[in-house]
């Protein structure tokens, strides 16, 4: 926490006062629950949910002077059950519970709190990763919209989150996802467990 908190001062020291932070970091592979080591469960936990609370508690300062607005960058295993991602279920539903509960205990400073729930975006590692056993199509498939997002289409709801349009939003999650939320996870949880587990 201290690296981030000497970069946040940084920054501002540089460009000037922070009102707006985003906490996205992320870590992810697919696992079976029970094969899941509590070391590999607690680094995802570490990751995503602490280096969220990390960099809304490092920024509260600067954003409470701004009365400005932190943005969450989530995923759809917070709410929907998915196999083999017990680990970042678990970490992405803390997110979304710390997002509300900053909303309502940080409102009185003026900060705004809500979170961005993006489905597969073209060009990202993350997806490199994730695609990886089961391939770009079987992903795109799956999306009702029968395409990755690009990096600009969630920066553009990221912006208006974050900025004036966003003034009187807070607690609040948008899914960003092309439809992918509202239809089941189970094609490509089978497509990995055939590819990566063996299974039937």
């Amino acid at each position: 926490m201290d690296a981030l908190q000497a970069s946040m001062d940084h920054a501002a020291a540089e460009l000037g006062d922070i009102s707006i932070a985003v906490a996205g970091a992320a870590g992810n592979f697919f696992a079976k629950a029970e094969e899941m080591s509590s070391n590999a469960f607690r680094t995802v936990v570490d990751i995503d949910l602490m280096g969220a609370y990390h960099t809304a508690h490092c920024a509260f300062p600067y954003l409470q002077r701004t009365r400005g607005s932190i943005l969450f960058i989530s995923a759809s295993q917070a709410f929907k059950a998915t196999r083999y991602q017990a680990h970042v279920g678990a970490a992405k539903a803390g997110i979304e519970m710390l997002m509300k509960d900053l909303a309502v205990e940080w409102g009185r400073h003026g900060i705004r709190s809500n979170s961005l729930v993006p489905g597969p975006v073209s060009g990202t590692e993350g997806m490199s990763r994730l695609a990886g056993p089961t391939g770009d199509d079987m992903w795109k498939k799956a999306v009702p919209l029968g395409r990755y997002a690009e990096k600009e289409e969630i920066g553009a709801m990221a912006a208006v989150l974050s900025g004036p349009l966003g003034a009187y939003v807070t607690g609040a999650q948008f899914l960003v996802d092309g439809g992918l939320s509202q239809v089941g996870s189970g094609e490509i949880s089978d497509a990995v467990g055939r590819a990566l587990f063996g299974e039937e």
